[in-house]
């Protein structure tokens, strides 16, 4: 009964999302593929369910900030909590609606920023993050490979399931740095 119920909220919610990218098609992102040496401005979208997450997405702030990068995180608890010891803006699941949409001020403001590129370091599916990815107005969205997930990026990295976030974060780098590489 569950499951048909979770299938049913995931129906709607590609309706929805679709219906919302359709919208955003008449104002069309600019879309280019950016070097990530040449990035200046970078967007990171990460679970913050977990304690390790937080841990590494600060030290990869820190690595990314010392390299001259300007970055936003937003993260995602799974729970309704408030988390006030987070130097990160975020969202939880009380600011979802029922087909895991996000409608909060925060969640908006972070979609309409221009970041040069959209990283979504998540290793496991996560239809609300995905979500933000989609209607991102960065010039490239760059997340994991799956079928399911493709209108949520422009690039996609696929990296075995044994992969932390500082190894799939290390592949991201690694192919963005090939692309449009400086002559």
């Amino acid at each position: 009964m569950f499951q048909k119920v979770n299938n049913l909220r995931y129906k709607f919610y590609q309706r929805v999302l679709r219906k919302k990218l359709a919208e955003l098609r008449r104002t069309d992102r600019p879309r280019e593929a950016i070097n990530f040496d040449r990035a200046r401005t970078i967007g990171i979208l990460f679970d913050a369910s977990s304690s390790a997450n937080c841990v590494f997405m600060n030290e990869y702030r820190e690595t990314l900030l010392e390299r001259g990068k300007q970055v936003s995180i937003l993260g995602y608890f799974d729970d309704k909590q408030e988390h006030s010891n987070v130097i990160f803006k975020y969202f939880n699941k009380k600011d979802l609606s029922w087909y895991w949409h996000p409608k909060s001020q925060i969640v908006s403001e972070f979609a309409n920023q221009s970041f040069d590129i959209l990283i979504s370091l998540h290793l496991h599916p996560s239809p609300p993050l995905e979500y933000v990815s989609a209607i991102s107005n960065a010039h490239i969205r760059v997340g994991r490979a799956r079928e399911d997930n493709k209108e949520a990026y422009d690039f996609m990295v696929d990296v075995a399931n044994d992969y932390d976030l500082k190894g799939f974060s290390e592949q991201i780098e690694y192919y963005l740095k090939i692309i449009n590489r400086p002559e």
